[in-house]
């Protein structure tokens, strides 16, 4: 992990020369501890020469939101699946919800909706087994009560979802219809992450394959190799080693999350040129290996497709 910068930030023009690798930088605000993790090239600088946008603080933060401070970020990673070669890029401040999105708090979300007298839109975007159309066909896997609420059923393989597992079996546009609603409730404009954003948010700055550095080891995260027995998803707060710079975790593994903009194999800079119908998801899964845990890997699905290995995470812009 990143070393404390242990040393006095000048608050002049000056600087300090420290030896190349990587850094920590801590600052306190409300209350909270910020992480701004630093990556000094060989013979380089931090911040970089030139021009740079002044950083943006977060303003209010709950609990569960973690600051991803914008700067220069190294991402790519061409021995992961469907990986890009290494490249540096611009990311701006955001906030990201340290964990992904529970069957609970997804209930709350359908519920709401047959609430407000919208029963037909809650079966729309209630996770399905089977059949991948987001519109229609597939067993739900949350039954009704005589009231048309929501709740936790078996499903049809005989089990029965922790509440605190992450949601899965959800359409892209079923994943953005909740950013929506979560953006309603709380005066916040919540939305899926993008693609570059979720991978800075789980490796930092300095390129790691992991959020915890570079050893491929599977007990650190939830996958199908660090499981004993069956593989299932875990509550969100397990795999505590699986936590990033920033302090978001299970980005290495329990559950992928939607991102919000096109899949495209060749390139994740560029929204405009990618294909249509297909979006990114990114993390790994607990059903998949290591190779699909690292952070640069890149997953395209089709927008309508419900599949067991993706959820969603809320991520914001910090204006």
């Amino acid at each position: 992990l990143p070393q404390p910068l242990g040393v006095q930030v000048p608050t002049d023009n000056s600087e300090s020369k420290l030896p190349h690798g990587s850094y920590l930088a801590v600052i306190p605000f409300e209350g909270r501890r910020l992480s701004i993790p630093v990556f000094l090239d060989r013979d380089g600088r931090w911040p970089p020469s030139g021009p740079t946008p002044p950083l943006k603080l977060p303003g209010a933060l709950a609990e569960d939101d973690c600051w991803v401070p914008g700067g220069w970020t190294q991402l790519g990673d061409p021995t992961a699946a469907n990986g890009l070669p290494r490249y540096s890029a611009w990311v701006d401040s955001f906030v990201i919800k340290r964990d992904p999105v529970t069957n609970a708090e997804y209930l709350r979300f359908l519920n709401d909706l047959v609430d407000a007298g919208s029963s037909e839109e809650a079966m729309l975007h209630v996770p399905r087994e089977g059949r991948v159309s987001a519109a229609s066909g597939g067993t739900p896997v949350f039954q009704t009560d005589p009231s048309g609420h929501f709740y936790i059923a078996e499903d049809a393989t005989g089990d029965t979802w922790d509440p605190h597992w992450p949601v899965v079996l959800i359409a892209w546009k079923s994943a953005v219809a909740y950013a929506d609603w979560r953006a309603r409730q709380e005066g916040l404009p919540w939305r899926l992450p993008t693609e570059v954003e979720r991978e800075k948010a789980g490796r930092g700055v300095d390129g790691r394959p992991f959020p915890w550095g570079e050893e491929a080891e599977a007990t650190w995260t939830v996958c199908r190799p660090g499981q004993a027995g069956r593989a299932t998803p875990k509550p969100v707060t397990q795999g505590q080693v699986d936590v990033s710079v920033y302090g978001v975790r299970g980005c290495a593994g329990n559950t992928r999350d939607w991102c919000s903009d096109y899949f495209d194999p060749k390139d994740a800079l560029n929204p405009s040129t990618h294909p249509k119908g297909w979006r990114n998801t990114k993390g790994g899964s607990w059903a998949s290996g290591m190779g699909n845990a690292r952070l640069g890997s890149r997953f395209g699905v089709p927008e309508t497709q419900r599949l067991s290995l993706v959820g969603l995470r809320l991520a914001r812009w910090v204006t």
